[in-house]
């Protein structure tokens, strides 16, 4: 079961929750989020009667799908090519490291930690990565404990999030939080950025 997500299908990026939130509306079923002043978030039974707040789109910022055509990634030996980006993942025991030590060794090897854009991204990991191999591995996401906003360290917008059950929990102030995905089920969580865990990296690749 998924976590937190916006009923539009938008990235949850944002997660200010209301100081002192118990854990059991966290993972409800049955609950709803509400925003509460001052712009903190809140959850109640779907069930109250509350004012409400509408959106829609802008008729005239909508654009018009255009149709991919697939082109193969070239990639550097060992790295998966996939829509223009090379993944590799490192599981073995020796490599798990902390959240910062494997941005650092991404990083050495010209890449990031990875950002995932979408379920299309979730089922290349599956396929490729994950059929049979039940781990956690880090990703790029990380999150402001004073701003209660994620980011990807690759600089890419949040486009798209895939939380687990009860996540993403409230964020200590003062603190980076880190985002893993198990590779059983491929849905997110924030965890301390120390202990050690598989991680994947992403890197640029080209077209044939």
């Amino acid at each position: 079961m998924q976590g937190w997500q916006w009923s539009d299908g938008s990235a949850l990026s944002f997660a200010p929750w209301e100081t002192g939130i118990p854990i059991r509306s966290l993972i409800s079923d049955e609950d709803c989020g509400v925003l509460k002043e001052p712009l903190r978030f809140g959850a109640e039974t779907c069930e109250n009667r509350l004012p409400f707040i509408c959106m829609k789109n802008d008729k005239d910022s909508e654009s018009t799908a255009v149709r991919e055509v697939y082109k193969p990634t070239v990639c550097k030996d060992g790295w998966t090519g996939w829509k223009g980006f090379c993944y590799k993942l490192h599981s073995k025991t020796e490599s798990k490291l902390s959240q910062h030590e494997a941005l650092s060794m991404c990083q050495e090897d010209y890449s990031d930690l990875a950002s995932i854009h979408s379920l299309e991204d979730i089922e290349m990991l599956h396929t490729n990565f994950h059929s049979d191999l039940k781990t956690e591995v880090w990703i790029g996401l990380v999150g402001n404990g004073n701003t209660s906003v994620f980011e990807w360290v690759d600089k890419e917008p949040v486009s798209f999030t895939y939380w687990a059950r009860a996540q993403p929990p409230p964020l200590l102030p003062n603190t980076i939080h880190c985002v893993y995905y198990s590779g059983e089920h491929h849905t997110w969580s924030v965890s301390d950025c120390e202990k050690p865990r598989a991680y994947m990296c992403k890197s640029n690749g080209s077209f044939e």
